[in-house]
C-alpha cells in the first residue's frame, strides 16, 4: 500500500510499526501512553494519533473506548484508548516473530 492516498493521516511506517507492535504487548493504550512508549523524543502526540488512525483506516487497530480527567485547571480532557484488532494482532505476530494473544476485554473495560 503505497502513494499519496494510502494513508489519510500522513504517518511514517516506522510509527505505524511502532505503534502496532507496542499495541501487541500492551493491549490497549492511549496515544500518549505509546508515544511515551515508543516515540518518547516526539514531542507532538498528534504523530501518535495519526499512526493510529491510519492504522484504523487499514482494520489493524481500533478505538475501543475513552478515558477521561480532570486538569488541575478543572478542564475534562478525553483520551481515545486504543487496541488491535484481531488482524492487527495477526500482523503484529508477524512481525514479532510469535504469537500475539488477545487478552479479555472485560478484564480491562469497565
Amino acid at each position: 500500500m503505497g502513494g499519496a492516498n494510502a494513508w489519510p493521516y500522513k504517518s511514517t511506517g516506522k510509527n505505524r510499526g511502532l505503534v502496532l507492535l507496542a499495541l501487541g504487548v500492551v493491549n490497549v493504550a492511549t496515544a500518549e501512553q505509546l508515544r511515551q512508549l515508543v516515540l518518547p523524543g516526539t514531542a507532538d502526540v498528534q504523530t501518535v494519533r495519526n499512526a493510529c488512525k491510519d492504522l484504523r483506516s487499514v482494520g489493524l487497530v481500533e478505538s475501543v473506548g475513552r478515558t477521561s480527567f480532570v486538569t488541575e485547571s478543572g478542564r475534562p480532557v478525553w483520551r481515545d484508548l486504543w487496541n488491535l484488532t484481531p488482524a492487527g494482532l495477526a500482523s503484529a505476530a508477524t512481525e514479532v516473530g510469535s504469537p500475539v494473544r488477545p487478552r479479555r476485554r472485560d478484564l480491562w473495560i469497565r
